[in-house]
């Protein structure tokens, strides 16, 4: 997603500065993406889109609208910062930038969503949320192991009083 557009880049005629038949796709495309990620989150939303944009069409206001339209369903079941601009008409950088702007947040936002989901097994009563996240680090024991393995396992499974702490360390010593 690009909205990080400029004046600049308009003056100087750059990529960025005009806007085409290939943004339409990008938006397009990234409005179905997050529909759908957020139906299976049971965030039930529907919307319409036309991903078959060529250099030969040109946009009308109602598909604009329809575009605009998309990306405010989208915040409007989820949530975002940035304002949706009041209309797409004489598309300028700061309503291209602020369209797609919505969707990155609401990406970013959803990502955050699943790295905080509680996988089977994982969460107790009264355990420390730390211990959670713990499953996802990036250089940990559990991580150079598939799920199934891990899943099984008991604290009988590794060495005599070891921590889970000291689990990780193992893990990131045989690295």
């Amino acid at each position: 997603l690009i909205y990080d557009r400029t004046q600049q880049d308009v003056d100087n005629k750059t990529n960025k500065g005009h806007y085409n038949y290939t943004d339409l796709n990008r938006i397009e495309e990234w409005c179905e993406y997050i529909a759908g990620v957020l139906n299976e989150y049971s965030y039930p939303v529907s919307i319409t889109v036309k991903k078959n944009w060529t250099a030969d069409d040109f946009p009308n206001e109602l598909q604009m609208e329809r575009i605009r339209w998309n990306v405010g369903v989208l915040k409007d079941v989820y949530y975002s910062f940035t304002s949706l601009p009041e209309n797409l008409e004489n598309m300028t950088y700061q309503k291209a930038n602020a369209v797609e702007k919505i969707l990155s947040e609401i990406d970013y936002l959803l990502r955050k969503m699943e790295n905080n989901f509680i996988y089977c097994g994982v969460a107790r009563v009264g355990q420390l949320r730390i211990w959670q996240q713990r499953f996802r680090r990036k250089h940990s024991y559990y991580n150079m192991h598939k799920w199934e393995e891990l899943e099984e396992s008991t604290w009988d499974d590794f060495p005599e009083n070891q921590t889970w702490i000291g689990v990780e360390y193992i893990g990131e010593a045989n690295q």
